[in-house]
């Protein structure tokens, strides 16, 4: 074991292919948990901070996330053989090196490569290494920028989101108050349409509650998303004033709870400079 104290160029750089795999392994190992295995954030058939189906956001209208409990999730089969293709693709490239200093004609181990033999491993690790890092640098560059616009847009949708909660319509409320709330509505809401993405079923259930707490039930644009969810999450007609209160509750708390989870999607986002 004396090659782990030496310190000759062949020992460095032994050492820094084992400290290499156990990153990949660890970064390997991160990737699955994201990818596989679910969260309150980002329940998801589709992968890390996929899209939502229809059943999931149903799901999240009512799913606490103090007791959702992070499971493994099935994922398309596409997903499963592009990562088992690319897994498999570095092993080729990583092993064979693996190989070659364990065993090979030079193996490092051995402690007897030469410098002339050493010459063009040398280079090319150096070349590979300069290089991954400017890619590196290049593309942190590019995702801090891409960070910094999206938690600008965050903030902006938190605002907006939390005014037009703020000024929900209560369902005994009358007067002038009240039809304050209702012109203050549209700009708002037209402001949210604006910020959010129209192809994410989560965002277009939100759109369809806040106008539905609003009082807007005709509008066309939401017949698809009041056909995928419950009839009762939509209800209009209430058999007392105590029932119509307990509907309008269970409503706020819905429009939270996705608006909670529209911001926190976007800020693992953020958080994973993606």
């Amino acid at each position: 074991m004396t090659w782990l104290c030496g310190t000759s160029l062949v020992t460095w750089i032994f050492r820094i292919y084992c400290a290499t795999t156990l990153v990949g392994l660890l970064l390997l190992y991160r990737y699955i948990l994201r990818s596989y295995r679910t969260y309150w954030y980002d329940i998801s058939s589709s992968g890390y901070l996929g899209k939502l189906e229809w059943s999931l956001v149903e799901k999240l209208l009512t799913d606490d996330p103090l007791v959702h409990k992070p499971h493994c999730r099935s994922t398309t089969k596409l997903k499963g053989i592009t990562d088992i293709v690319n897994l498999l693709f570095l092993l080729s490239l990583w092993v064979p090196v693996g190989y070659w200093i364990f065993y090979g004609n030079g193996a490092l181990l051995q402690m007897h490569a030469s410098e002339d033999q050493m010459r063009v491993p040398v280079f090319l690790f150096g070349f590979c290494t300069v290089g991954a890092t400017l890619i590196g640098v290049f593309f942190q560059l590019r995702l801090k920028a891409r960070s910094e616009n999206r938690q600008s847009w965050i903030n902006e949708i938190r605002e907006v989101l939390a005014s037009l909660i703020a000024d929900l319509p209560m369902p005994d409320g009358s007067g002038d108050a009240e039809t304050k709330k209702i012109i203050q509505y549209f700009p708002r809401h037209a402001k949210l349409e604006l910020l959010l993405n129209p192809s994410e079923k989560v965002h277009r259930t939100l759109m369809a509650l806040i106008r539905h707490a609003y009082g807007f039930d005709d509008v066309s644009i939401d017949e698809g998303v009041r056909h995928n969810l419950k009839p009762d999450v939509f209800k209009t007609a209430f058999d007392n004033d105590k029932e119509k209160k307990i509907h309008f509750e269970e409503l706020k708390s819905q429009i939270i709870r996705l608006s909670n989870v529209i911001l926190k999607r976007e800020w693992e986002q953020v958080k994973h400079a993606r």
